[in-house]
């Protein structure tokens, strides 16, 4: 059983394979995966860091939008449950989408390689 950072990690390794070369340093992952110590995150709040934000941006236009934003989640298995949105995951998503982003929850590494794919494929 892969955790949600394993499955962004898997992620990472098959898309930057599959992008193309112009675009693949527009493609980055955001630090908030895991439990963190409260000076971690004090760390991570003067930095910048906004609760809600999804893990995954490329910032490549495409289909009438700004750029992609995924949010990684754990799938569902036989012995786990499917990783759950947070209340600021929910309203941060809400925001981007009304800003002109493409937003997706995404279930595992394999489901996030389908929604950058059906991306790319969108017209630009």
């Amino acid at each position: 059983m892969r955790t949600e950072a394993q499955h962004q990690a898997l992620f990472f390794k098959m898309a930057r394979v599959w992008l193309p070369e112009l675009t693949r340093d527009l493609l980055w992952g955001n630090p908030s995966h895991g439990r963190q110590t409260p000076g971690q995150c004090a760390k991570n709040k003067r930095q910048g860091l906004v609760a809600g934000i999804p893990d995954i941006f490329y910032a490549w236009a495409r289909g009438g939008y700004h750029g992609l934003h995924i949010e990684m989640k754990r799938p569902k298995t036989e012995t786990s449950r499917k990783g759950v949105l947070s209340a600021a995951q929910k309203e941060m998503i809400d925001k981007l989408r009304n800003d002109g982003y493409r937003v997706e929850v995404c279930y595992g590494a394999d489901e996030a390689m389908d929604v950058l794919r059906d991306y790319m494929l969108e017209n630009h």
